[in-house]
């Protein structure tokens, strides 16, 4: 049968498995935010992640690319996916709840929806994928809690900022669909964190001076090196 691919019985317990590792790296954050800066915990979470994703392209038969054009291509999704948004959510965890900011980031797909309708050609958005974003954004503020919205609108700036992260994330699965094959998604994935890595390691160094910082309580580090190795490498 011709047309989109079907989804499996594993392929929903991948999702699944998403949803729980990437969901909970809100709650990772907000603790590792105790005590590490905002750029210095996503240097650390991409960071600590990149011996995993070597290992796992090793593992998988694949590596980086060697081109000057799939690094460039690398560099702006390591900016536009990882080091401008990431670097907003974070910030905006520090004034915001992070029941609030999961609600926020639930508004990638709504983005992911107008961009792929202008941008792919074969994405154009229907009435069923509106709807279904929409249920699926429903279906979160319930889960978390509708009253995780009562601080809509107080800290205006933090939440402006996710949402310009979230529409960030959006432009860039766009842009890496755009890619189609010329680069493994693996590869994808661990060029990007080790570009954005390059990109945060200075701006945290320059603006939190984390080295001249107090020593982070155990349950921060112990959420830093989770947020690496579950939320990112896994």
């Amino acid at each position: 049968m011709s047309g989109a691919p079907q989804i499996m019985p594993k392929d929903w317990l991948v999702i699944g498995g998403l949803s729980l590792v990437w969901g909970g790296s809100f709650l990772l954050i907000a603790i590792g935010l105790t005590g590490f800066g905002p750029l210095t915990l996503v240097f650390l979470r991409m960071s600590l992640a990149i011996p995993l994703m070597l290992l796992a392209l090793r593992w998988m038969g694949l590596r980086l690319p060697r081109d000057r054009q799939s690094w460039t291509h690398l560099t702006l999704l390591g900016f536009l996916n990882i080091a401008l948004p990431m670097a907003l959510f974070y910030s905006a965890q520090t004034q915001i709840e992070s029941g609030l900011a999961s609600i926020l980031n639930a508004t990638t797909p709504m983005w992911s929806v107008v961009f792929a309708h202008y941008f792919i050609r074969d994405e154009r958005a229907t009435v069923p994928k509106v709807i279904g974003v929409l249920v699926g954004f429903t279906g979160i503020i319930v889960m978390i809690g509708p009253g995780a919205l009562g601080a809509l609108g107080t800290d205006l700036f933090a939440q402006l900022a996710c949402l310009v992260a979230t529409a960030c994330f959006a432009a860039s699965a766009v842009y890496a669909r755009r890619l189609g094959d010329a680069i493994a998604p693996v590869s994808i994935a661990t060029g990007q964190i080790i570009t954005a890595s390059l990109m945060l390691a200075p701006l945290a160094l320059f603006i939190e001076s984390p080295f001249a910082a107090a020593t982070p309580p155990m349950a921060a580090i112990v959420a830093a090196v989770a947020v690496a190795i579950v939320s990112t490498s896994f």
